[in-house]
């Protein structure tokens, strides 16, 4: 159902044991609306007796555009997290046409003791992720205290090399009174996964493999 809508940037799951998540981008707000009226029976037949359970859902973006899914997804308990600085490069990653949905994610959430000493790290990392050829987009989101990063990248050599350039910007968003990170988990195929694995597991990553997209 999600293939023939427009405003869908991508769309798929990604699953570890019996947790299910669903990795899904959409133009804008209006876009979001239109899926969920799309997709409302898969949503009540997932959520059907004996089938799964909803542990948790957020919606990040623009601010003007949560406005717009708001009224559509209170109901459902959702947290929103408004965009605070990022990019995008799709194109120059994936190019144009419709490509194979093995891009890989990755989900860390943080809580900030300081948010002027935050930002020109956020910041920092931002311009210097810029430069990688394989990222797909980046960018930092919030709500309250809490930060969360939005990361794609083309493939797991992508994301290494993603966290040798900022390896720097890790350590001073988490040193004493900035930052602690709360939880990471890595979304990707399951190859891919292998490839990140040494250099993220120290962080206590929680890796979902990619189940159709």
């Amino acid at each position: 159902r999600t293939k023939t809508e427009a405003g869908c940037v991508y769309y798929g799951w990604t699953k570890t044991g019996n947790s299910l998540k669903c990795r899904e981008m959409y133009k804008d707000g209006a876009a979001v609306n239109a899926h969920l009226e799309n997709v409302g029976p898969c949503i009540q037949a997932l959520l059907a007796d004996g089938v799964a359970t909803l542990d948790g859902i957020n919606i990040q973006g623009p601010a003007d555009q949560l406005e717009i899914v708001k009224p559509g997804t209170e109901a459902l308990g959702t947290t929103y997290f408004a965009t605070d600085g990022g990019f995008t490069n799709m194109s120059a990653a994936v190019g144009d046409a419709e490509v194979a949905y093995d891009l890989v994610t990755i989900h860390p959430t943080f809580t900030v003791a300081d948010w002027d000493k935050a930002k020109p790290i956020m910041e920092d990392f931002v311009a210097r992720t810029k430069t990688e050829p394989g990222c797909v987009y980046y960018g930092w989101v919030r709500d309250g205290d809490k930060l969360k990063c939005r990361e794609g990248y083309a493939d797991g050599a992508a994301v290494n090399a993603h966290l040798a350039n900022v390896g720097a910007c890790i350590q001073a968003i988490l040193a004493e009174g900035v930052a602690t990170l709360d939880s990471i988990n890595i979304h990707g195929p399951a190859d891919q996964l292998e490839l990140v694995k040494p250099g993220t597991e120290a962080l206590g990553t929680k890796y979902y493999a990619t189940d159709g997209g």
